[in-house]
């Protein structure tokens, strides 16, 4: 290999996130999302097996893995489920109790275009 040929081979650097990932679009809070939502299926399972003392305890489990997995699993464009909630928390102004600015809206404003002092 000469030295016009090593002058044109170089890597081309790529894009790289800002967090770790344990695999492609699952960082630490996806992870974080999932466990959790394990962790309720695991007490809801627990109670409905000392309830009915029957295997059908494992359906709170499996259906609240399910919704960890889908709330904490990323889109095509890389926002989760919980991206999507946060942003119509932020729209709709917060829950009550839940956010800083709790029970205020974002300003809405009603443009009348066919008012004759505008034109």
């Amino acid at each position: 290999m000469n030295a016009e040929e090593r002058a044109l081979s170089y890597l081309v650097p790529r894009r790289i996130s800002q967090g770790f990932e344990f695999a492609p679009g699952w960082g630490v809070r996806q992870v974080k999302v999932l466990v959790a939502f394990v962790a309720v299926g695991l007490v809801l399972a627990l109670l409905v097996y000392l309830a009915t003392r029957s295997m059908a305890a494992v359906l709170p489990l499996a259906l609240a893995g399910g919704a960890g997995y889908a709330v904490g699993k990323p889109m095509p464009d890389g926002s989760t489920m919980l991206d999507w909630l946060a942003a119509a928390r932020t729209w709709a102004g917060g829950w009550r109790g839940m956010a800083a600015g709790a029970g205020r809206r974002r300003n809405l404003w009603l443009y009348d275009w066919s008012r004759q002092d505008i034109a």
